[in-house]
């Protein structure tokens, strides 16, 4: 079935190309992003479905944010005839790219709707998730080194935290303890969660040499993402948008974006995809700001049975995580009755019997002094 090769997106590059020269111009800078993603989905149209899928995702993602960034334009006061003609072929390639999602993989285009309904809700409303958490001092560089390279790598920041704060022992290769010992030479007293992105770069450069050992952190990407992506189940518990399986776990790591999607994986199996050895807490967001993240259990049945705010990456407060179960309960339905919920701070661990407890500012079932256990 010929999806995204005429109609719609025949009738874009026909209204949107100014010539063909030195390179194709597209008229309206915001139209180029468009304009190239239905290019790459055409050149990837031999290479099998799940490259196809992809390139249909990154066609549907650029048309989405040309209506975000255009919604002033197009209030009825406002709207131009050229905002209208661009809106009507924008609109018939979205159209098309929502057919063939749907043509693809139903539930994973239900996974795609879910995140942008949620990103275009917060962001047409002009208020997003109730508060948001960056990475913790010196994580933040594993973000801005990866913006840096232009979204294709960065050294995940644990590997540089061991470097700079563990014993060498931990290091199981003389290269890796040369590593260590070049990095602890220069910023053993400036310490991990002091370091600059200029720190941070040039840390990258002395680990050039140990790329075939895989150093940098995985981050996924939107494609990716949406396979771990989780909804209400309608019984209280939550389960995988795409397949609609459950999302049954112990101890996985989850993340919730800024927009309230909330994602979990098996990072056990997940580790060495793509050649990238660490899997993160930001490896679900690209290292960029969550509501909350830590770590859950779910039973065969979707149940939630447990969840913590336990995320070294980002280091979210028990507020942060008060945050995100009630956005799991009031808008995706979890029952949190006999889900136990931990909060954990720098020398004190909290834990409730029951989330609808922690929800209700309860007092917590037990404490634990960690400093106790040094």
């Amino acid at each position: 079935m010929p999806y995204l090769t005429g109609g719609g997106a025949a009738a874009f590059k026909k209204n949107t190309k100014k010539n063909i020269g030195a390179g194709i111009k597209v008229s309206g800078s915001n139209l180029v992003p468009i304009f190239e993603a239905l290019e790459h989905y055409e050149a990837v149209m031999g290479m099998g479905e799940e490259e196809r899928c992809k390139a249909v995702c990154a066609v549907l993602s650029k048309c989405n944010n040309w209506y975000i960034k255009k919604s002033k334009k197009l209030t009825p006061k406002k709207k131009t005839e050229t905002a209208a003609k661009r809106s009507q072929v924008v609109g018939a390639v979205m159209n098309e790219a929502i057919a063939a999602l749907r043509h693809y993989d139903p539930s994973f285009y239900k996974a795609v709707q879910n995140y942008h309904l949620r990103k275009n809700t917060a962001k047409l409303n002009g208020a997003g998730a109730p508060q948001t958490k960056t990475m913790a001092a010196g994580y933040v560089n594993e973000r801005i080194a990866y913006l840096h390279f232009n979204k294709q790598r960065s050294m995940a920041a644990g590997f540089v935290h061991e470097a700079i704060e563990k014993d060498p022992k931990s290091f199981l290769t003389d290269q890796r303890r040369d590593f260590q010992e070049t990095v602890q030479a220069v910023y053993g007293t400036t310490g991990f969660e002091n370091l600059t992105p200029d720190d941070w770069l040039r840390i990258h450069a002395t680990a050039a040499q140990l790329d075939q050992q895989k150093l940098s952190v995985r981050y996924m990407k939107k494609f990716e993402r949406m396979n771990h992506m989780l909804e209400g189940d309608g019984n209280g518990g939550l389960r995988f948008v795409v397949g609609g399986r459950s999302a049954q776990g112990n101890g996985w790591p989850w993340a919730m974006d800024e927009w309230g999607s909330i994602y979990t994986a098996n990072h056990k199996l997940d580790t060495n995809k793509a050649g990238r050895k660490y899997f993160n807490h930001s490896t679900f967001t690209g290292g960029d700001v969550v509501v909350c993240a830590g770590e859950l259990s779910i039973n065969g049945q979707g149940t939630l049975l447990s969840i913590n705010n336990a995320s070294g990456h980002y280091q979210p407060t028990g507020d942060h995580l008060r945050a995100a179960l009630t956005i799991l309960r009031d808008d995706y339905g979890v029952s949190f009755a006999a889900v136990q919920v931990s909060v954990a701070s720098k020398d004190v661990m909290q834990e409730w019997n029951s989330g609808d407890a922690f929800l209700a500012g309860g007092r917590a079932d037990k404490t634990i002094d960690l400093r106790e256990d040094i």
